[in-house]
């Protein structure tokens, strides 16, 4: 079996998020689904997704001004 670590950063400033920012634990897990589903397609066997953290660089007062 083979090993391999990905680290995958993205930003989307000045951009509206599909994602609530007070449920950061679902849009972690769709996250998690999503990037599995490509990787599994990409490169087929298994994978398995370690650990999946979302940090918004605005707080949610700010969000929506």
């Amino acid at each position: 079996m083979y090993s391999c670590n990905i680290q995958i950063s993205f930003q989307c400033p000045d951009t509206l998020s599909e994602a609530p920012l007070h449920d950061v634990e679902s849009t972690e897990l769709a996250i998690e689904d999503g990037v599995s589903g490509l990787l599994i397609e990409l490169f087929g066997g298994t994978i398995i997704v370690n650990d999946v953290t979302v940090k918004y660089s605005m707080s949610e007062q700010e969000w929506e001004k």
